[in-house]
């Protein structure tokens, strides 16, 4: 297992897990979805919870009542910026973090595990504004993956102003990012497998 260098360990990133997704395919919010005995929420927060001293679910606006519903010793941000996806998620954590790098982990990723956040942490540097999961087709997976609050920020900001339709993969074109192979993860084929209907969530296993 690779070794955290001294940044990782002196000044650990702060968790967020993105919860607010609309979830038009699912029909109902994927946070409070059932795995392995605990919702969506509840894994991916238990999951950060070792590595981030501080832990928060991003919600939309229209979920204030999932913030009541929320794992012991997880805070709630809500975007402030209506209907932009993913982008908008990632918005609202950096705004909210306080520490210099936030992780942030979309919570219907089921199978990310505590060993894959370890290994992303460990790799992180400040030479990068990112740190990125790609997959051997060379896809990135930026919704399991650290930013660096001072110099993705900025860039998000810019390009959510000038750009209405503006996607996740438009906004790591501005970064400096450092990409980690998901065989170096000790991946398994389905770690980036997210559930988004009915079909998907009855062929979960945990």
């Amino acid at each position: 297992m690779p070794r955290e260098n001294a940044t990782s360990r002196s000044d650990p990133p702060e968790g967020f897990v993105l919860a607010g997704g609309r979830s038009r395919r699912m029909g109902r919010d994927k946070a409070l979805l059932p795995f392995g005995g605990r919702n969506f929420l509840e894994n991916a927060s238990g999951i950060l919870m070792p590595f981030c001293p501080k832990v928060s679910a991003v919600f939309n606006r229209d979920q204030r009542d999932l913030a009541e519903k929320l794992p012991p010793g997880v805070a709630s941000v809500f975007d402030q910026l209506e209907d932009r996806g993913p982008l908008g998620g990632i918005h609202a954590a950096l705004q909210n973090c306080v520490s210099k790098r936030a992780f942030v982990l979309a919570c219907d990723l089921p199978f990310i595990t505590k060993d894959v956040i370890e290994k992303l942490i460990s790799c992180d540097e400040n030479l990068s504004a990112a740190v990125v999961p790609v997959q051997p087709d060379g896809r990135f997976q930026p919704l399991c993956a650290i930013y660096r609050k001072d110099e993705c920020l900025p860039h998000l900001e810019e390009i959510l102003s000038k750009k209405e339709d503006a996607s996740v993969r438009d906004f790591l074109k501005m970064l400096k990012i450092k990409t980690v192979r998901t065989e170096d993860l000790g991946a398994t084929a389905d770690l980036f497998a997210n559930i988004n209907s009915p079909a998907d969530l009855k062929d979960l296993r945990p």
